[in-house]
């Protein structure tokens, strides 16, 4: 809650590398309802992503409608696909079974056609 209170009084916070730092911030943003924190947050957490870390990443930002971060999740487990895959990776197998969403939106972004490039965010080509 410090940070949080520090950054609505106008310091400027260092984020630093932790993405679990940065992700713990944006949920006592969100709590707190500190939309321009939660923002910087997403943000930040956009540039952290890892393979290990993308589907927590992404469950946060389905549990708290934080659609630009949840996009992002998405074109990132696409491009880095080999190291996300769910035998690779437990944190995305174990989410999929948890939350279908998660599992679907990923399926239904990898399908070849135009919901593949809706998905992630792009237009058509005929667009």
């Amino acid at each position: 809650i410090r940070r949080t209170m520090e950054f609505v009084y106008g310091e400027t916070l260092d984020f630093g590398e932790d993405i679990r730092d940065c992700m713990e911030l944006l949920h006592c943003a969100a709590y707190l309802q500190v939309q321009p924190l939660m923002r910087a947050c997403g943000r930040r957490a956009e540039g952290l992503l890892s393979s290990e870390v993308v589907a927590e990443v992404w469950e946060a930002a389905h549990t708290l409608e934080l659609d630009r971060l949840k996009s992002r999740c998405l074109r990132f487990i696409i491009e880095n696909y080999d190291a996300c895959r769910p035998e690779k990776e437990p944190t995305i197998k174990e989410t999929m079974k948890r939350i279908p969403a998660f599992f679907d939106v990923i399926l239904s972004a990898l399908a070849p056609g135009q919901g593949a490039a809706t998905k992630l965010g792009k237009k058509s080509v005929d667009s």
